[in-house]
């Protein structure tokens, strides 16, 4: 069983959809509480929106769930976590291997696109547009095992490169 860190839009939800032994532990869900009358929308639709209020028990609630997630190596391959520097942080901090996967810095718009192709919320939008570099050089700057994906790709393009 592998973790991989993935950037948003890259096919982490797609991949799990796909394939039963994939699981995709969405960050959003433990990181924010939906707002009354929100619950309509789905987490794509969710994402960014400033109505949300952080959940008090994050990032405990997700690092909790990574880690028991892990122990089920005989019911998952890979397990799909967001970049959270939090979450990095302390996996970097416990010595668990992952892997990153993000796309190139020439990718901007092709994500961009992505984003709004899910019905991402503006918001959403505008912070990956506005961070888009930042986070891309943050990423870089990590020393796990990365994998940079190229202009149109996604993760399903790459998993069997990490698988073996």
């Amino acid at each position: 069983m592998k973790i991989i860190s993935g950037f948003a839009g890259i096919g982490k939800t797609t991949a799990a959809k796909r394939n039963p032994r994939f699981l995709d532990l969405e960050s959003s869900k433990f990181k924010w509480i939906v707002p009354e009358g929100y619950e309509q929308l789905s987490s794509e639709e969710r994402k960014g929106l400033s109505l949300r209020n952080m959940n008090p028990e994050w990032p405990l609630n997700y690092l909790g769930k990574i880690l028991v997630s892990m122990e089920k190596t005989e019911d998952f391959d890979f397990i799909f976590i967001s970049p959270s520097q939090e979450i990095l942080d302390t996996l970097e901090l416990l010595d668990v291997d992952f892997t990153l996967v993000f796309p190139s810095l020439d990718s901007k718009e092709d994500m961009l696109d992505r984003y709004r192709s899910r019905n991402n919320s503006e918001e959403f939008i505008r912070k990956i547009d506005t961070k888009y570099e930042e986070i891309y050089h943050w990423l870089s700057s990590k020393t796990q095992n990365k994998i940079i994906l190229k202009k149109g790709q996604y993760l399903s393009d790459i998993l069997d490169t990490i698988r073996y």
